[in-house]
């Protein structure tokens, strides 16, 4: 179930990036990302909250550890990515990119690594 959630988030995705690069509008790339960021991170806190109700008090708190730890590594890897155009129109852009994407990694991460707790 939370499998397809997931590719049916990534084909609205893809979708909306397909109407956006048609011509004639013109939406930026940073409200592109934004709005990107937004799905992903209302989907993946779904997945993670309605794991964290399913397990015991002891695995919650080792994924809860975990997802702080993963949260310190996502924000590092979008300030790697932000440095990369340091100063530049894309700077921001590029910072929120990275985000979108790791967060929809977490997110299928998420789904595979706890598929048989999902699925009870």
């Amino acid at each position: 179930y939370y499998k397809k959630r997931l590719q049916d988030l990534d084909s609205q995705i893809e979708k909306n990036r397909e109407s956006q690069s048609a011509p004639g509008l013109n939406n930026s790339a940073k409200s592109a990302a934004s709005g990107e960021l937004k799905l992903w991170d209302s989907e993946l806190n779904a997945i993670y909250n309605e794991i964290l109700e399913r397990l015991d008090k002891e695995s919650s708190g080792l994924l809860v550890e975990e997802q702080r730890a993963w949260l310190k590594e996502r924000d590092s890897l979008a300030m790697e990515a932000a440095r990369n155009s340091a100063g530049g129109s894309r700077e921001s852009v590029e910072y929120t990119v990275s985000l979108a994407g790791s967060t929809r990694q977490r997110a299928y991460e998420l789904v595979e690594t706890y598929a048989d707790v999902l699925s009870d």
